[in-house]
């Protein structure tokens, strides 16, 4: 022991025992000798060693895990789940940290917390080996006489142990700063588990990060992270910055911030100053405005309340007019409707009399034609003259159709000749029948009804006429005979078989006056049909115009005949209708003459009340007009006042009513001088939207203006511009003073910026100096190589650039440059505590050295085992930065891969770290006779497995400490 270390207090770390945790399940390993740990990848090697962070940062969860503790591989650094579910993967997993410090040995224990992703600690005044027994069974003979888990071990379990020895439960972060880093030598409770005596243990935010920046070169000292030197050596100078110099940044922002209020003002004040004219043309023309505006809304007020009053007047004279002309329209109405009844009973008389004269007329025609009809035929019935007229029709018919055909007429000629010789022959039998000169079979008059009814029957001549006497042989005979016929339904039958010969009874009388009645028949038609001959004779002589003009002539008689035939038919009512229609049509004009005289006293009456409801019209008409022209008035000035010039309603002050005669003259003015006004108000918009572009206010003046434009607006808006106009010059004088003090601020803060390279380089030059007194390998000397960031060069250089003095604002980029300085280089918390952030401005730190036998300094990379020795020095240098004086801390220095480094670099790192209190403590996959003979201890992961019984069969590596497997050699 040397006799610095005699005057310093000790704080060492002694062994880490990691029980189903991690890939162990239960492993014991001492950090305060130089180690070497063997075994394949993926053993574990690294992640024991990393897990001494859990008990050096004073931390109880994982959340933010990477950037708390920094566990990383190749790949990245391990998340939340991965590394709680590697170091806590159970409830029976603990990790145990022995340690002793001037009060004495002390154990902390780790274990799973109550919430997620959280860890506690308990801390136990005594050495491991007092309560080794909790975790492990060493009586056991199980796994190679290595011992055995204990059965059921739980946080419960080791519980009431503890607290017998004296354990003490440390929760929160700010108790656990205070009993770690607080060293307490005159107070043993209090400082009984100290880990790290810091300076201000662990008090400050800045003391904190420049122990976990120091952990991470303790767990890099190979500094194969570019970042782990730039980190550590930027934090430590943050920890020795003063209250001043850790607020450097918060001035800086308030400069910032100023220089843009006060750009924004300087911006202002000449849009203000530029914008003047427009402010000079809107005063002038709104001044003007005002006044014309306030006279004519006061008249429109007038006008409206004397139209307002007047108006009840002409209402009341205008409904008295109003009931006049109803009383007169509705005795007129009356009137009407009396004249239109009369006039439509007059009008429908007149019509129903000239129907009755249609009629009367129409009958008059008919007995006329009919007394001729029945003229020349005095001793015949009409009946009788009807059917003569309808046999000469037919023979008119005839006559036609034989005269347009010729075949026809000598066909017709021809039957005719026929007839009347059948008609001659007929007359000449008639005349032999009645007068008896026929002679017949026999005489039906003697022989009995009944046989004379079926001869008759028979045939009506051949048994009728005269003849001898029957003989009673010949009666007896032809009784016999009819015998033989019977009557049935009216016809005869034939021995009981149906005949078709109708039963006729026999009546000589008859008999003889229906052969009379016959033959005057057939001589009248012979008669007709010689005539007709002779016609047809005499026809055969006639020319072709002679025949078209007798067509003619008997087409017109055919037609007269057959009217003539109907008049006959109807000759009884044609003479009762004459009477009849005659007398009505007589009434009908008697009465209608009565009902003119009344219609023509009606329409009289209705002239008159027609005249007297025009006159009362007219009278309505005038009152209507008057009525209206008020209201007219009244819908202008509500027009104007409400709507076209209701943007002045709020602007003006109301003056004392005065009496107005309103005229249309008066109207007319005031409609001349709305316009005007309207004209005047819209180019004082067209000014204040000019004035408005030019010079915009900072309130919401503007957005008003644009919504709802009004006098009262425009006052509001001139009353601002007035008084910003009126502070114009005292604005401009007063920003003139602030730009003076705001640059000397800045001159002042631009110092303080610079101080931090000055900080850097002593900084630097103090690890220099350092390194410049112990001996390095073949190496003369040690610089430090520290590129800072060029933004920070750049930012310099334009401050000495510019001019901060006086009362002008410097250029934008200068701001520009601190801006983006303050953004990248500056960290706050919104506190003013904001500082600048020193591990940015550092870009990196490199060590530069001279070799032996050389005069020059050489910037290669070095190899890790000069890196190794010198970041040796280094953390000591930095660490005693943060340790209380007189003490001195065991830490052990983890370099991965060990192999890499020869035998001579190793040894000298080994010296190095002794020199310095620290224990070498490297991985490698194989052992090597230098690292045997350099670090002298050694344990091999891969010899040691759990084959019997483990807590947990994914975590199988075994040490106990009994087995040999750390064997110290002599070099």
């Amino acid at each position: 022991m040397s006799i610095e270390s005699m005057f310093h207090e000790a704080f060492k770390m002694k062994q880490i025992v990691l029980i189903n945790s991690g890939a162990y399940c239960y492993t014991k390993v001492r950090i305060d000798q130089h180690t070497a740990l063997l075994g394949d990848n993926n053993k574990g090697k690294t992640s024991m060693l990393n897990a001494l962070k859990f008990f050096l940062l004073p931390e109880e969860n994982l959340h933010n895990c990477e950037q708390k503790f920094s566990f990383k591989s190749t790949k990245g650094h391990y998340g939340r789940d991965a590394t709680f579910g590697f170091y806590f993967p159970e409830r029976n997993s603990f990790m145990v940290l022995e340690a002793e410090n001037p009060h004495g040995a002390f154990c902390i224990i780790l274990n799973m917390g109550t919430k997620q992703y959280s860890y506690e600690r308990t801390a136990v005044p005594v050495p491991y080996s007092k309560i080794e027994h909790l975790f492990w069974n060493h009586e056991s003979s199980l796994n190679g006489g290595m011992g055995a888990p204990i059965e059921g071990l739980s946080t419960s379990q080791i519980e009431p142990t503890l607290k017998r020895l004296g354990a003490v439960v440390i929760k929160d972060v700010a108790n656990i700063k205070e009993r770690i880093y607080k060293h307490q030598p005159t107070r043993p409770d209090a400082g009984r588990f100290c880990l790290l005596p810091l300076k201000s243990g662990g008090s400050q935010a800045r003391e904190i990060d420049a122990w976990k920046r120091l952990i991470h070169l303790a767990f890099d000292i190979a500094a194969k992270d570019k970042r782990t030197l730039p980190d550590t050596i930027a934090t430590i100078i943050e920890g020795r910055k003063d209250r001043t110099e850790a607020e450097l940044n918060v001035s800086l922002i308030e400069i910032l911030s100023r220089y843009e209020t006060l750009s924004l003002v300087k911006n202002r004040l000449q849009v203000i100053r530029n914008g003047q004219p427009y402010w000079e043309r809107f005063t002038q023309n709104f001044t003007d405005l005002h006044a014309q505006s306030s006279d004519l809304m006061n008249l429109l007020c007038d006008v409206e309340q004397s139209i307002n009053e007047q108006g009840s007047a002409y209402l009341d004279a205008r409904m008295q007019c109003f009931a006049s002309y109803s009383a007169v329209k509705e005795s007129a109405d009356n009137q009407r409707e009396q004249a239109v009844s009369k006039n439509t009973q007059l009008k429908e008389l007149k019509g129903a009399i000239g129907e009755i004269k249609k009629s009367y007329d129409r009958i008059k025609k008919d007995s006329i034609d009919l007394s001729t009809a029945m003229h020349g035929y005095a001793s015949m019935t009409p009946e009788e003259i009807a059917a003569a007229l309808a046999g000469q029709v037919e023979e008119d018919r005839a006559d036609i159709n034989a005269l347009k055909d010729d075949g026809e007429f000598r066909r017709e000629f021809e039957q005719l000749t026929r007839e009347i010789n059948n008609g001659s022959q007929k007359v000449k039998d008639l005349e032999i029948l009645i007068e008896g000169a026929k002679p017949s079979l026999l005489d039906l008059d003697q022989i009995p009804t009944r046989t004379a009814d079926i001869l008759y029957s028979l045939n009506q001549e051949v048994f009728t006429g005269e003849c001898p006497p029957l003989l009673e042989g010949n009666i007896e005979t032809i009784s016999r005979f009819t015998a033989l016929f019977n009557e049935q339904d009216g016809s005869l039958t034939f021995l009981s078989s149906p005949t078709p010969v109708p039963v006729k009874h026999y009546d000589a009388g008859k008999l003889l006056q229906s052969r009379k009645e016959e033959l005057a028949s057939v001589q009248k038609r012979l008669i007709q049909q010689k005539r007709r001959a002779s016609d047809l004779a005499n026809k055969t002589k006639m020319s072709v115009e002679q025949i078209e003009s007798t067509i003619a002539a008997k087409q017109a008689q055919i037609e007269k005949d057959e009217r003539n035939i109907a008049l006959l038919k109807r000759h009884e009512f044609i003479e009762q209708e004459f009477v009849r229609l005659e007398r009505e049509h007589g009434e009908a004009t008697e009465r209608f003459e009565l009902l003119e005289a009344r219609c023509l006293e009606l329409n009289l009456q209705l002239d008159e009340a027609n005249r007297l409801v025009d006159q009362a019209r007219t009278a309505l008409e005038a009152a209507k007009e008057r009525e209206q022209s008020m209201l007219r008035w009244s819908r202008t000035v509500n027009d104007i006042l409400h709507s076209r010039l209701e943007y002045l309603k709020t602007g003006y002050q109301r003056a004392e009513r005065q009496e107005v005669v309103v005229t249309q003259e008066l109207m007319d003015a005031i409609e001349t001088r709305s316009q005007a006004i309207s004209r005047s108000f819209n180019q004082i918009k067209s000014l204040v939207s000019d004035l408005l572009v030019a010079v915009a206010l900072d309130d919401d003046a503007e957005h008003a203006h644009r919504s709802a434009v009004s006098l009262e607006t425009l006052s509001n808006l001139h009353e601002k511009y007035r008084v910003l106009y009126g502070r114009l010059d005292m604005e401009e004088n007063n920003h003139f003073n602030q730009v003076v003090q705001h640059n000397d601020d800045t001159m002042i803060q631009i110092q303080s910026i610079r101080h931090a390279r000055t900080l850097i380089s002593t900084f630097i030059k103090e690890i220099e100096n350092h390194l410049s007194s112990i001996k390095v390998s073949n190496l003369t000397a040690v610089a430090i190589d520290c590129q800072l960031h060029p933004q920070f060069d750049e930012l310099l250089k334009t401050v000495d650039s510019v001019n901060l003095t006086g009362g002008e604002l410097p250029p934008q980029v200068l701001y520009d440059r601190l801006g983006k300085f303050c953004t990248q280089f500056v960290e706050s918390d919104q506190r003013r505590d904001a500082t600048l952030n020193m591990a940015r401005l550092i870009v990196s730190v490199d060590y530069r050295v001279k070799l032996q036998g050389s005069d020059e300094f050489t910037v290669e990379a070095q190899s890790t085992g000069t890196s190794v020795m010198i970041n040796c020095r280094l953390l000591a240098f930095l660490l005693k930065e943060l340790l209380q004086a007189d003490t001195k801390v065991s830490l052990p220095l983890f370099i991965d891969e060990l192999s890499n480094l020869d035998d001579k670099n190793l040894r000298s790192a080994r010296d190095i770290a002794d020199a310095d209190g620290f224990c070498v403590f490297g991985a490698t996959p194989g052992l090597t006779s230098g690292i045997s003979k350099v670090l002298g201890n050694y344990m091999n992961l891969d010899y040691f497995n759990a084959t019997d019984q483990s807590y947990s069969p994914n975590r199988t590596i075994l040490y106990t400490g009994v087995s040999e497997s750390l064997i110290a050699l002599v070099p």
